[in-house]
C-alpha cells in the first residue's frame, strides 16, 4: 500500500471514529453537553490549535487546514468586509447521515473552525449561515 492511500484510509477511519463518537454521544443522550464542553475547549485553545495546524488567517482554517483531513473542500469568495466560505460535500456528514447520528456539524467542524478564527484574527466576526445537516451547503461569513 502506497503512502496515498495509507493517508486515504487513515482520514477515513478519522472520520468513522468521530461517527462512532457521536453514535455513542447521543445514545447516551449526552451530545449537547459533550458539545458545549469541547465548544469552551476549542474556544480557549483557538490560537494554539491554529498554530499547531502552521495556520496564520482566517482563510487557512478553510484550506489549509480542510486539506489535512481532506473532509471537504470549501470554495472562498471574497467580500468587501472579509470572505465567504461554502461547501456542498462533506465527507463527516455523508457518514453521520449514513448511522444516522446526530448532526456533527457543531461539536466536530464548526465550533472548531470559529475558535481557531478568534484565536486569529479576535476582531473578526465568524456568522455561521446554514449547514449541511440544515440545509443544502454549509456557509460561514467571516466579516473583519
Amino acid at each position: 500500500m502506497g503512502k496515498d492511500d495509507r493517508l486515504q484510509l487513515l482520514q477515513t477511519s478519522f472520520i468513522a471514529v468521530v461517527t462512532d463518537s457521536l453514535s455513542q454521544y447521543g445514545n447516551e443522550g449526552i451530545i449537547e453537553s459533550v458539545t458545549e464542553r469541547k465548544k469552551e475547549t476549542q474556544f480557549k485553545n483557538g490560537k494554539k490549535n491554529a498554530d499547531f495546524y502552521g495556520l496564520s488567517c482566517t482563510e487557512d482554517i478553510f484550506t489549509k487546514f480542510c486539506e489535512i483531513f481532506d473532509n471537504t473542500t470549501w470554495n472562498i469568495e471574497k467580500t468587501p468586509n472579509g470572505f465567504t466560505a461554502e461547501t456542498s460535500a462533506c465527507k463527516l456528514y455523508s457518514m453521520a447521515r449514513q448511522f444516522d447520528t446526530p448532526s456533527p456539524c457543531r461539536i466536530y467542524c464548526m465550533n472548531a473552525l470559529e475558535g481557531m478564527a478568534k484565536g486569529l484574527e479576535p476582531e473578526s466576526e465568524f456568522n455561521l449561515v446554514e449547514t449541511l445537516w440544515d440545509g443544502k451547503r454549509c456557509r460561514v461569513e467571516i466579516i473583519k
